[in-house]
């Protein structure tokens, strides 16, 4: 077996799972890496995903942005000594369309002839939005597929307010200027829903139709299941939205001595 090496310049760490069982750790931007031909990169994407930052952080570290995936993936897409790439996805706390983003990413990876394989400890609509980009999924075998659809939560301050005596004066122009009700109104105006309902409905169709492609599910199936969710790992395999279930370690072994073409 081959001794992996560990390269230490840069913020984003990615491990390299090599077919012949070695193990190389890549930070992003690092120059020319020594990458044997035949590797799989494992990206992390999970938490807050900045757009960019301007400096390092307190410590000396600075979180992943949403440019260092993109770099990472475009990069992973045109080397030729990568063969695939491992998607571990970690609970997220970023909003749809850089969950889209990232998405499309993966999806260039797949179109340059690269195998994406996910891992999924657990994961709500989001997690497996991404998860379900790839061409196998895995879970732990423990774990819960929240998968149950969109909602939208508002909060209104209005109630607060008035406890503490505080009178919000405010200026409302247009039917659909529905920004300020959060501390004029106690509830959800009736123009307000209907234009929350409208952003619901199209992320919602966008979201059945990349699950209907990747998974070749019918659409109404995935409408059927996601009315049916959440799911414990052993009937989301069974209503084929994951396709394994290993713990991590086995998945490791699995990535270093198995195609996921096989």
């Amino acid at each position: 077996m081959k001794k992996g090496c560990l390269f230490a310049a840069g913020a984003l760490l990615v491990l390299f799972l090599v077919g012949a069982g070695s193990v190389v750790y890549l930070v992003a931007r690092v120059q020319a890496p020594r990458v044997e031909r035949g590797s799989y990169v494992e990206i992390r994407i999970g938490g807050s995903i900045p757009e960019y930052v301007l400096d390092d952080g307190l410590f000396g570290g600075r979180p992943v942005t949403m440019r260092d995936i993109a770099d990472v993936l475009d990069w992973a897409g045109d080397d030729e000594r990568v063969q695939g790439v491992v998607l571990r996805i970690e609970p997220l706390g970023i909003g749809w369309a850089k969950m889209q983003e990232i998405r499309d990413h993966i999806d260039e990876v797949k179109t340059k002839g690269k195998d994406v394989v996910a891992f999924l400890e657990a994961g709500d609509d989001g997690e497996y939005y991404l998860a379900s980009a790839a061409n196998k999924v895995f879970m732990a075998p423990m774990g819960n597929l929240g998968m149950d659809g969109l909602a939208v939560d508002v909060e209104f301050y209005r109630g607060l307010l008035d406890k503490v005596g505080v009178e919000y004066d405010g200026v409302h122009v247009g039917e659909f200027k529905s920004a300020p009700e959060q501390y004029s109104n106690t509830k959800m105006s009736d123009p307000a829903r209907l234009q929350y309902e409208a952003l619901l409905d199209g992320l919602f169709e966008g979201y059945v139709t990349a699950i209907s492609a990747s998974r070749k599910l019918p659409r109404d199936k995935v409408r059927e299941l996601i009315d049916q969710g959440p799911f414990q790992a052993t009937a989301a395999k069974e209503k084929g939205l994951v396709d394994e279930l290993m713990y991590w370690d086995e998945f490791e072994e699995w990535v270093k001595n198995t195609s996921p073409n096989e």
